[in-house]
């Protein structure tokens, strides 16, 4: 599924020449953390605009790898993905419609 989207957001983007396509990753270090060790996050963002109108589509994944510090025993990884859009349409000079969409899936429990 991320890669089909990501091929046709960069097919997309080399067809309009008002488009911005962007992937990020970086690793995380949590040196005063009590469980967590280390993580890594994925991040494609994707960008159309023109004189009216703008759309930001963006997908965030994060993986963070846990150990607990006394038992020194693994701990189940926290994965958090998080897919976004936002979508503005100027009506006139003062007058714009907007709208945003966020959806996170995580495997956090209720009291985390």
């Amino acid at each position: 599924m991320k890669k089909t989207l990501f091929i046709i957001l960069l097919l997309s983007s080399m067809v309009y020449a008002n488009t911005q396509l962007s992937y990020e990753y970086g690793n995380k270090d949590y040196n005063n953390s009590m469980t967590k060790i280390d993580g890594k996050v994925q991040n494609i963002n994707y960008k159309y605009f023109d004189k009216k109108q703008e759309l930001n589509l963006s997908m965030q994944s994060d993986n963070v790898n846990r150990k607990h510090s006394i038992t020194n025993v693994s701990l189940p990884s926290l994965d958090v993905e998080k897919y976004s859009a936002k979508y503005s349409y100027n009506l006139n000079n003062v007058l714009a419609l907007k709208g945003s969409f966020i959806k996170i899936i995580d495997n956090l429990a209720p009291t985390d």
